[in-house]
Parts: structure tokens; sequence; C-alpha cells
């Protein structure tokens, strides 16, 4: 028979690990968006209410970790993703100031449901509203609203998007105990040695990566390759522990063996997975999970879109969650 799990209390001070992201593509016409430079980025970056912490860079990218999350730079595409309550719209408006609008060849804004949405300084449909005036476009919700969801607005704009272009995106929720104490505070706490004693490098191999531990706990990571990159990062909380990956891996790359090797790894109660490519979906049916909901089609803004969530069945017993009310 199954112990019964002694609930732990939710925090006040609770680190909402649910990330926005925004991928905004420019003309290539247009000036470089890397020759802006770091200080410019760094402006960028605080107007979301963030800040750079470390950089890496090759021909083709620059790729920054933040205080919270990411961002990746290219000549004429940039990738930004943040977690915590920041405010990202701030930032797309700031650099939109700097990019003309009728250069805009492609944007997305991605936003996940968060474990406490009451504490976020704004809410998606408070974002759209901002961005549809400067980017007219269209919104879509992908899952149920009372389950696990992602609300997307996009350009609505014909784009034709490149036949090997994909984005792949992993979002865990429900870590165990053991995984999450590899990111916790402590001596093993360091980024270095919490890479190599995961193996993390090896879940996408050959690329050259930076990471950074947070304390009291947290971890983020880049990686990129030519013109492709990865970035994951974990949330460690007690009360609604989260980790995300994404992924530019080209569609002829095999992403099945990625996916088991991240699911291996952090053992989710449950997962959500969200595509974007030319054509047809990955196929995939994870063992030891079950599907909750499957939405899909083929959206305005150029590409197949698809976001399944997954959960595995549970017989445990548990006690309600105390929370804390210091």
């Amino acid at each position: 028979m199954d112990r019964i799990q002694q609930p732990e209390p939710l925090d006040p001070r609770f680190f909402e690990g649910a990330e926005k992201k925004v991928e905004l593509v420019i003309d290539g016409a247009q000036p470089s968006l890397r020759a802006a430079g770091d200080e410019y980025w760094a402006r960028i970056v605080s107007t979301a209410g963030a800040q750079i912490l470390s950089k890496i860079g090759n021909e083709h990218c620059d790729a920054y970790l933040l205080s919270e999350s990411s961002l990746f730079v290219f000549d004429h595409k940039m990738i930004m993703i943040t977690c915590g309550q920041t405010r990202l719209v701030d930032a797309v408006i700031e650099l939109l100031d700097r990019v003309p609008a009728d250069s805009v060849e492609f944007f997305i804004y991605e936003r996940k449901n968060e474990v406490y949405p009451h504490r976020q300084s704004t809410s998606f449909y408070d974002d759209v509203q901002r961005l549809d005036a400067v980017l007219p476009g269209k919104a879509f919700r992908f899952g149920d609203e009372d389950e696990h969801h992602i609300l997307l607005f996009h350009l609505d704009r014909p784009y034709r998007c490149p036949h090997t272009d994909l984005t792949l995106e992993i979002l865990m929720y429900g870590l165990d105990e053991t995984v999450r104490a590899n990111f916790a505070a402590g001596e093993r706490h360091e980024a270095v040695g919490v890479r190599e004693r995961l193996g993390l490098e090896d879940l996408v191999p050959g690329f050259r990566v930076d990471d950074f531990s947070f304390q009291p706990g947290g971890y983020s990571l880049n990686g990129i390759r030519e013109d492709m990159y990865w970035t994951l990062h974990v949330t460690p909380e007690a009360q609604g522990s989260y980790v995300s990956f994404e992924t530019n891996l080209r569609s002829g790359d095999d992403l099945a063996p990625v996916i088991d090797r991240l699911l291996g790894l952090f053992g989710p109660r449950s997962f959500d997975l969200f595509l974007f490519r030319h054509g047809e979906e990955v196929p995939l049916e994870p063992s030891r999970y079950s599907l909750r909901s499957h939405v899909a089609g083929k959206l305005g803004c150029g590409y197949q879109v698809g976001f399944r969530s997954f959960y595995r069945p549970g017989s445990r017993l548990r006690l309600p969650a105390e929370i804390c009310l210091g």
C-alpha cells in the first residue's frame, strides 16, 4: 500500500516558473538586431523587469542568460522568454521604437497559464490589447481554460516559414523531491556541478552551453550551435515545481530521443508539448503518461501549431495542501 504523501505549505514568496515568450522576425533589408549591441539589449531586458547575467555567441546568434529565463538575438530574429512577474510586452513596445512595425514579418506572443495569475501585473488579454494596437493580429487558446493551456497571439500577416523550421517546447510540472533537490541551494548547487552530475549537456549533444544556478534554488541553461539553440529553465518550488525546455533543432533531426531523455531525467507528474513546424506533428506516445488534451491547426502565421498535454495517472492518496497565511 502506498504511503500517504504529506503536504507542504504554500509559500507566499512562491516564484512563478510559467513563462511568457515573444518571437519576432524582421525584413532582411533592416539593420542587424545583433548590431544594436549589448547595452541596447540590456535596456530591453530591463524594461521587462529582468537583467542579463551572461552571454555566449557565434557567427549566427547571441544567447543571453537572464535573471528570468533567456534571450536569443539573430541578425533578423529575436526570441525572448521571461518568467516570474516580468512584463514582457513592455519590452516589445520598447523594441518597436527601434524596429518599424511594417518591417515585422513574423511575430508571436505566448503566455502559459500561471499557478498564481492574480500575482501578475497584467493578464494575457491586457497584453494583447497593447500588442494589437501596433501589430494587428489574432489570439488563440490551446487547451481548455480550466486545465493546462497556452495563450497565443500572432501577427495577422502572411508569412512563409522555411520547410526545415521547427520550434519545440516541453513544459513540465510536478517534479519528484529527489529531482528538485539537485537544484536547491547548497554546496552541490554550483552550475557546472549540476550540469555534469545530471548530464544536462547530453540532452542535446554538440552545443556550446552557458548556465547559471540561482539562490535559493533554480537553474538556467542556454545552448547554441550554428543557427540552432536550446534552453532549459528549472524552478524547483516545493509547490508548483516547473521545468521548461525549448529548441529549434531542424525538422530532419529526431526529436523523440530528446523528449525521452527529458522525461527520464525530470520524471514530471505532467507535461505539455507545444510545437511549431511546417508540416506534420512529431509522433509522440510517452510511456507511463496519458493524453489529456490535443489541439492543433494551421494558423495564419504560416505554421502548423500543435499542443498536447499529458499526465501520469496516480493512485497515491494525498492530503490537502495547507496554505501559508504568514
